[in-house]
Parts: C-alpha cells; sequence; structure tokens
C-alpha cells in the first residue's frame, strides 16, 4: 500500500532528524521532542488500514528508530490494530478463523 511506503519514508527521514537532534539538544528537550514524534506516529498509524505484508515492514521500519521500550509498544500497539487481513474487509469473504488473526497480532506486538 502507497500510504504504508510513505509512512514508512517518512519514518526514516524522523530516525536521521533525531539522531542528528540528539547531538544538539539537551536531554529532557530531546526526550520531550522524541515523545511527541513518537505519538505523532502513532496516530498516523492508527488512520492507516495494512496488510500483514506491511505491517511486518512498517513494524521493522519503526524498530530501527531512536525510540525508548514504551514508545515501541505504542507504535507496535498501533501497527497490531491497523491490521486488515483479507476477509475481514467488509463484503469480502473471510479466509482465516479468528485465532490465525489473533496470533499474528500477538507477534506483530511482540516486535
Amino acid at each position: 500500500m502507497a500510504v504504508v511506503k510513505d509512512t514508512m519514508k517518512n519514518l526514516e527521514h524522523m530516525h536521521a532528524f533525531l539522531r542528528q537532534q540528539e547531538q544538539c539538544m539537551e536531554a529532557d528537550v530531546f526526550n520531550a521532542a522524541r515523545q511527541a514524534q513518537a505519538m505523532a506516529i502513532v496516530n498516523v498509524i492508527k488512520g492507516i488500514q495494512m496488510d500483514p505484508a506491511d505491517a511486518v515492514q512498517l513494524s521493522e521500519a519503526v524498530s530501527a528508530g531512536p525510540w525508548t521500550a514504551e514508545q515501541l509498544r505504542a507504535m507496535s500497539s498501533a501497527i497490531a490494530a491497523s491490521i486488515v487481513v483479507e476477509g475481514s474487509i467488509p463484503g469480502t469473504t473471510k479466509n482465516t478463523t479468528p485465532n490465525q488473526d489473533i496470533k499474528f497480532l500477538r507477534f506483530v506486538c511482540v516486535v
């Protein structure tokens, strides 16, 4: 999906920006900036619907950043909540059982 690709590209730029700013800012200012960006990214992810393959790629992109463990958990939870498995979209048939969906969502949250 193009939206996921754009989000991953924006993440790469954000990671580079934060790494650069970490050298210039005082720790408390940097931490506040990083937290604000993390929450902005969570909000963007919540507005996206993605398939499991895009979720894996986005999860890998997120994990490359300078995020705290708490921020990573928030982003991983947003990714897991945004996964639309084929068949769960209205008007399509269900190709997986609910247990398969849950197992995949747990996998994404752990990453």
